[in-house]
């Protein structure tokens, strides 16, 4: 006798475009907040991480329930991955104003610390190099959740 293969468990597509939908509503309000930041201070780091944490925590209300596991565990990912670039943003180095800067250029002068510019410069080069890695993680999360949406039939 032949055997019988059960049937695969119906998907439900709309639950996977609803996802997309409002994942890409949220990123476009994230990107044009994000837009109108020109990070010149602490301040504009914050506000940046402030951006990224709102967008993630409403990433993270968005109804999974109805996808797939492994789309839903994706998504999860993502959004994982959305909060390491936040903390690791939130882990910038101080940026310092104009009168902070001269004066502290003008104590090295005085006491003839010439290696502090190189510090400095070996502080931002290791922090873009964190973020550079976050936004790579980031990347690759995504493009697991958008090949499984195609998989799906849902992109």
């Amino acid at each position: 006798m032949g055997e019988t293969i059960p049937a695969a468990p119906a998907v439900n597509v709309d639950a996977i475009k609803a996802l997309l939908a409002k994942d890409k509503e949220l990123s476009d309000q994230r990107d044009q907040a994000l837009n109108q930041i020109n990070v010149q201070s602490d301040q504009d780091f914050d506000q940046m991480v402030t951006i990224l944490n709102n967008y993630i925590q409403q990433g993270q209300a968005i109804p999974l329930s109805d996808c797939p596991g492994d789309l839903a565990e994706a998504y999860t990912r993502h959004m994982g991955a959305w909060t390491d670039l936040a903390n690791t943003i939130n882990g910038h180095p101080h940026v310092e104003g104009g009168v902070e800067n001269f004066t502290k250029n003008f104590i090295r002068g005085m006491s003839f610390d010439l290696q502090g510019p190189e510090r400095d410069q070996k502080e931002w080069t290791d922090y873009r190099q964190k973020v550079n890695d976050s936004m790579g993680r980031l990347t690759q999360s995504w493009t697991d959740v958008e090949a499984l949406a195609v998989r799906y039939g849902a992109k």
